[in-house]
């Protein structure tokens, strides 16, 4: 299963995406967790686009979480695990292009809760 985008636009740095990441959660304290960095409730949409079996997938999904390295959305449909997509997070207003790998796709009432694993071309 062909499982790469089929654009190449550029992605934004970690940098910039830490900042606009900063820019619209609030401060947070929580006990420690097993995970490696700090999810927050974030609440925007994300344009995803890839290739599978060369045939595209052009979605629209609900962002959920976010993190330094990642996001959590909501989709209506299943991905496959380890698809690489192009996808446009658009928070407080400003569209940015990233690209992620799906680490996880769990069922969920109404849909699907499908974690990205970010990728930056540092």
């Amino acid at each position: 299963m062909e499982t790469t985008p089929n654009t190449s636009a550029a992605a934004v740095s970690r940098e910039k995406w830490i900042e606009t990441l900063m820019s619209v959660v609030q401060a947070e304290f929580e006990p420690p967790v097993r995970r490696k960095h700090r999810r927050y409730p974030i609440v925007g949409t994300v344009r995803l686009l890839a290739r599978v079996e060369d045939e595209p997938i052009r979605r629209t999904l609900s962002l959920m979480e976010g993190s330094v390295d990642g996001l959590t959305v909501r989709s209506e449909f299943e991905l496959p695990m380890d698809l690489r997509a192009d996808l446009v997070v658009n928070v407080a207003g400003e569209p940015l292009s990233l690209r992620g790998r799906v680490v996880h796709c769990t069922q969920t009432l109404g849909g699907f809760k499908v974690g990205f694993e970010l990728e930056f071309g540092e």
